[in-house]
């Protein structure tokens, strides 16, 4: 697949023999820019699907497509990206009714539960609560849906009974802290396997040669509280401050004294600090996703935020990545712009005084930028590492992803940084195996040092999930955030009404 290859040849939905035999195109549609299969009703009639077609890039649909003549069914339209989208699909064992959640609150918080009866059409709010409700299936043999929710404060399991087409009874608590599961399915008997996973995130920093860009050391912890659940640092102008993420509810930007280890809270439900040239504010973000995306200028002393840039109808997710320019005059930043033939995300330099904006470049296939330390050069992640002058112009290939049964793709986000001299980049590169059938648990990471001017890229540090690096200002050290994910499979036995009934 290339970049010239349009949306429309790559949207296609095949269906196949277990052993590989037997393929076969059943839906087609060159309208489509995006398709995602939820899953197969029991009686294999139909697919559910969530689609969106060209020049639409806020509005998506949910339907079934026929798996015998292709034929499509639009069920329901939503909203935009990631938000008022339609989460988890599972038909009814006799495949007379589809179930799902969808976000309801336009902020991805809170999701209620809906059953549509694919004979009469007709859409029914089976589950309706102030709290985060979300479905994980639909029991085998219990005429019941099981789901989760946050209504006692954890996140347990409940099943509410559903009989001849409606609600029979109130739910019933059938299993307390349940965590964020997610959902692997039924057996024929009744047991409900599913997965946990918890990822873990801390900051630390990295001693460096300031000349040579070589490790000294190794990376030692920076932050001591909330361990777990810190991310993207970020050095202030004069190296004394580290502003950073915390991921609670909602997130918290902290600022960090490195000579008196004192930290302090400088806003909340933000993420992803940037300072300014003259430390006196910062960048951040809130709203990932929705339709409420705002970049804000956060004062470093009072906390109190302007908005800089924020969402507008046209675009489809706003925050790819954000940056200063070294005189503190312009906000560079980047947001998906949805089109017929490519997905195009252009970056864009802002005057903050006068609000007046101008495309640098339109970045195909990809996303993130650094503004370098001049302020002459901007670096971005496609299909490779590339850079262009600040003004815009031609793109210059820095660095190729791999190619091979093992191979390395910088991860979205914030995955590199400029050196204070400005003479390289400090990527990081996460390890994949193609032939696994997950990203492992421990993934291997590595941050690379990549010459701006050629030269061959040098490994500076292996560490698992190696994420948002920040240079100290002297080049002495370079701080980021890495981790771990733990993942567990668990099952759930004995908890159906019917199954306690007969004593199974």
């Amino acid at each position: 697949m290339n970049n010239s290859e349009s949306f429309s040849e790559r949207v296609k939905l095949r269906i196949m023999a277990r052993d590989g035999s037997n393929q076969r195109t059943v839906f087609h549609d060159e309208s489509l820019t995006y398709i995602r299969l939820y899953a197969w009703s029991p009686d294999e009639r139909w697919l559910a699907v969530e689609f969106q077609r060209q020049r639409e890039p806020n509005r998506f649909e949910f339907g079934l497509v026929n798996s015998a003549d292709g034929s499509l069914r639009v069920l329901k339209t939503t909203g935009p990206r990631d938000f008022g989208r339609v989460g988890r699909v599972e038909f009814s064992p006799d495949s007379l009714f589809v179930t799902y959640d969808l976000d309801v609150s336009g902020e991805g918080r809170k999701s209620d539960i809906f059953v549509i009866n694919l004979n009469s059409g007709q859409e029914t709010r089976v589950v309706a609560h102030p709290a985060d409700d979300r479905l994980l299936g639909w029991a085998p043999f219990s005429n019941g849906i099981l789901f989760s929710s946050d209504r006692r404060g954890s996140k347990d399991a409940w099943l509410i009974p559903f009989e001849e087409g409606k609600v029979s009874a109130n739910p019933l608590l059938v299993k307390t802290d349940l965590g964020d599961a997610e959902p692997l399915g039924f057996t024929k008997s009744g047991a409900f396997y599913f997965s946990l996973s918890q990822f873990t995130s801390d900051i630390y920093t990295l001693s460096m040669d300031p000349k040579s860009g070589k490790a000294q050391g190794q990376p030692v912890r920076t932050v001591e509280r909330f361990e777990g659940l810190n991310s993207a640092p970020d050095w202030s102008p004069d190296g004394r401050h580290l502003a950073f993420s915390t991921a609670r509810s909602p997130s918290v930007l902290r600022v960090l004294d490195t000579q008196t280890q004192s930290d302090r809270v400088l806003a909340e439900g933000v993420f992803g600090p940037k300072w300014s040239p003259d430390g006196k504010s910062l960048l951040a973000f809130s709203g990932w996703g929705s339709n409420e995306e705002k970049i804000f200028r956060i004062d470093a002393a009072t906390g109190s935020r302007t908005v800089l840039v924020e969402a507008r109808p046209e675009w489809g997710i706003l925050i790819r990545s954000y940056d200063w320019s070294p005189d503190g005059r312009y906000v560079y930043y980047q947001h998906d712009q949805h089109e017929t033939a490519t997905n195009v995300a252009p970056i864009v330099r802002r005057n903050i005084e006068t609000g007046q904006e101008q495309e640098i470049h339109r970045v195909e296939s990809g996303g993130f930028f650094a503004v370098s330390p001049d302020g002459r050069s901007i670096v971005f992640r496609a299909n490779g590492l590339y850079l262009i002058p600040a003004t815009g112009g031609q793109p210059k290939l820095l660095a190729q992803s791999a190619q091979g049964q093992d191979s390395y793709y910088i991860p979205v986000g914030d995955a590199f940084t400029w050196s204070a001299d400005g003479r390289s980049v400090l990527v990081c590169k996460w390890l994949v195996n193609r032939n696994a059938a997950d990203i492992s648990d421990d993934m291997k990471s590595e941050l690379v040092r990549v010459p701006v001017d050629g030269g061959e890229p040098e490994t500076v540090l292996e560490m698992p999930r190696i994420r948002y690096p920040s240079v100290h200002p002297d080049g002495s050290r370079i701080s980021f955030s890495a981790g771990r994910r733990r993942s567990e499979l668990w099952v759930m036995e004995n908890f159906l009404p019917e199954q306690k009934a007969a004593g199974k």
